[in-house]
């Protein structure tokens, strides 16, 4: 039989299969974290993206919520002088129409919001009476005061006040639209 002397001096066996299990550890934590960083800097970017969107919608909705202010600041301020005009063409033809014949109205002013004066000519006083019962059988006049009246070559010239009811004279005779 053969006999077998090995002169080499004997190594201890390498352990490779903990260190390659190791590094595959190793490579796949770096991995791991490199992927949750990338996810972690993906989000982020989207909640960047949706804030700005949520702040550029507020800005478009305080704008909205500022031109709906002004809106119905506009639709009161409206209502507010609607409620506060004086039918005066309406008026002014109305009490010409009262009128035998157009000529005979020489003025006609507005003097105060329920109050109005007109000068008129007439050809006899009973005409101007007639005239003043007229006005007054009007559910919108209050009070219809003859202040003056002198005598022309051709009758009689009065100057009528006229107090009215502006609610119920704006109800009658409807607004100047």
């Amino acid at each position: 039989m053969n006999t077998e002397i090995n002169f080499l001096e004997k190594q201890q066996q390498k352990i490779i299969a903990p260190f390659i299990l190791g590094f595959i550890f190793v490579f796949l934590m770096i991995f791991a974290v490199g992927v949750a960083y990338i996810q972690k800097s993906h989000y982020t970017d989207k909640i960047d993206s949706v804030n700005e969107r949520l702040v550029h919608n507020e800005n478009a909705l305080k704008k909205y919520d500022s031109h709906i202010a002004e809106h119905q600041q506009m639709k009161h301020n409206i209502f507010a002088i609607q409620s506060s005009v004086i039918p005066n063409v309406a008026l002014y033809q109305y009490l010409l129409a009262l009128l035998p014949n157009e000529n005979q109205l020489i003025h006609y002013q507005q003097i105060e919001k329920n109050q109005a004066v007109i000068v008129a000519e007439f050809t006899g006083m009973q005409f101007a009476a007639d005239y003043v019962s007229k006005i007054l059988e009007q559910n919108f006049t209050l009070d219809t005061q003859l202040t003056n009246v002198s005598k022309t070559e051709s009758g009689y010239q009065a100057t009528l006040t006229i107090v009215f009811d502006k609610d119920k004279l704006v109800e009658e005779l409807g607004n100047n639209d």
